[in-house]
Order: structure tokens, then C-alpha cells, then sequence
């Protein structure tokens, strides 16, 4: 149990974002299906993770090259609680949240991030989901100047914090009819899955 954490955060939201990237042959860029637990367990995720969530309909892109997992990023369409930013959110009946993007170090600045969000879209906008949200923490920079780059606007702000185990989560402004201040010591809230 956490005695205390801090973490204020932004929801980013884009209708047509920009992920154009130049084109790279020497990688596999593509949707990863539950043949892939191997590959993705390599960034840390379980495999009951994987097949949960793939098996509830999230999604995940990856780009590998020779079995070694590069990038990847999860998306769902569902009311999640978000782990490190305190928040639930709900994308309603159009949009889709993305969760759990990470580039190898070693692979960074190499259009990577864009690649994977680029999937996700594409992949989401075929059912008709077009608007794509993000929960980014405000003092990670490189990904704010990323989706600044990328048509992004803030349409939501939160400070969440625990103190003592009890979770204080305030929505300083958010897209969706929500209280002030969530408030709860389980966590996840009941019946919440976390990303």
C-alpha cells in the first residue's frame, strides 16, 4: 500500500491527428493477437494480462523486428480507471483511450511512437471511433510536445494523490458529466479495470 503519491495530468484528445511517418522497411509494424504473449512479455506484461485484455476486445500495436519487441501501445474502448493518473474516464460511443505506449530506449526518435499510435487509429476509426484520447502526466514534456505536434488539444486536467492509502482523485476540468473529487481507498474503485 502507498503511504503517499502525486501525479497531475492531462487528457489530450484529437479527431484527426497527424501520425505521419516515413515508411520503415525494416520492421513488422502491425496488430498484436494473443500468439504474441512472448513478444509483449518482454515490456513486462503478464500473460493473463495480455489475453485478458485482448480477450475483452482491448487492442495493442506493436512493431517488432527479429522477435525483439520495440514499441507497442494498448487501446480500449471501455470505462477504465487509470492506474498512475487516479481518473476514470469513459470514451463514450466515438472515441477510444490509449494506455501503456513504451519505445525501447534504444529505438527512440525513430517515429516508433507515432507508428503504433497510427495503428490504433486506423485500426479504431474502421468501427467508427474517431475521437482518440490520452492521459499523459504534466511533467512528462516529450510526450505534450508530441501530441502538440500531432492537432492535440487539453480537454481535461486531474491531481490525484494518496495519502496515507486513501485515493483523492480532483478533476480540475473534464469532457464528461463527473463529479469534483472521486474519492476511495480500493484500488481499483469496485468492478473498475485499471490500464
Amino acid at each position: 500500500m502507498k503511504l503517499f503519491y502525486y501525479c497531475h495530468s492531462v487528457l489530450i484528445a484529437m479527431n484527426e491527428p497527424d501520425f505521419s511517418t516515413p515508411k520503415q522497411d525494416n520492421y513488422i509494424a502491425r496488430l498484436a493477437t494473443e500468439k504474441d504473449c512472448e513478444l509483449l512479455k518482454q515490456f513486462g506484461f503478464t500473460e493473463q494480462f495480455i489475453i485478458s485484455r485482448l480477450s475483452e476486445g482491448d487492442k495493442c500495436s506493436i512493431i517488432e523486428k527479429d522477435n525483439e519487441l520495440l514499441s507497442c501501445i494498448w487501446g480500449t474502448i471501455r470505462k477504465r480507471f487509470q492506474l498512475y493518473a487516479g481518473s476514470i474516464f469513459d470514451p463514450g460511443m466515438d472515441g477510444f483511450l490509449v494506455y501503456a505506449g513504451y519505445t525501447r530506449k534504444d529505438h527512440r526518435r525513430k517515429g516508433f511512437n507515432k507508428m503504433v499510435k497510427d495503428i490504433l487509429y486506423k485500426e479504431y476509426m474502421n468501427g467508427k471511433r474517431t475521437q482518440y484520447y490520452g492521459i499523459v502526466n504534466i511533467l512528462n514534456k516529450s510526450q505534450l510536445k508530441f501530441y502538440d505536434k500531432c492537432n492535440s488539444e487539453i480537454v481535461g486536467e486531474t491531481l490525484y494523490v494518496i495519502f496515507l492509502g486513501i485515493h483523492f482523485c480532483y478533476y480540475f476540468k473534464w469532457p464528461t458529466a463527473t463529479k469534483k473529487l472521486d474519492i476511495f481507498i480500493k484500488c481499483p474503485p469496485e468492478n473498475m479495470k485499471w490500464v
